[in-house]
C-alpha cells in the first residue's frame, strides 16, 4: 500500500477501537485512506486514541454501530469501497450454550455487512 493508493479511497473498519483494528486504522490513515470506523460507544475513552492518530482529524469518522443491527452497520459503510470486518459481536444476553450462540452471532454479524 503506497500513500497514493489510498488517496480519496474510503473504507470501513469494524471494531475500530480494538487492538488489531486500531493498528489497521492507523495504517490506512497513514496511506491516505478515508476511514469509517465502527465502535460500540462513541463516548468510551478507550477509543480516544483513534482521534490522536496522524490524519485522523481529516480522514477518520467514527460511527456507533452494533454489528447485529443492519441499519447501524449500513450507515457506517455507506460510500465505502471496502470493509475490513474486524469487530467481534458482543451478545447482550448470557447463553446456555455459548459456543453455538457465538457461532450464530458471528453469522448474523457477517450477514449485516454482506450486502456490501
Amino acid at each position: 500500500m503506497d500513500a497514493a493508493a489510498g488517496a480519496t479511497r474510503r473504507v470501513c473498519v469494524t471494531g475500530a477501537g480494538g487492538f488489531i483494528a486500531s493498528w489497521l486504522v492507523k495504517l490506512l490513515l497513514s496511506k491516505g485512506y478515508i476511514v469509517h470506523g465502527t465502535v460500540r460507544d462513541l463516548g468510551d475513552k478507550k477509543n480516544a486514541h483513534l482521534k490522536e492518530l496522524e490524519n485522523a482529524s481529516a480522514n477518520l469518522q467514527l460511527f456507533k454501530a452494533d454489528m447485529l443491527d443492519y441499519d447501524s452497520v449500513r450507515s457506517a459503510i455507506a460510500g465505502c469501497e471496502g470493509v475490513f470486518h474486524v469487530a467481534c459481536p458482543v451478545p447482550s444476553t448470557r447463553s446456555l450454550n455459548p459456543d453455538v450462540s457465538l457461532f450464530f452471532i458471528f453469522i448474523d454479524s457477517y450477514h449485516s455487512i454482506s450486502f456490501f
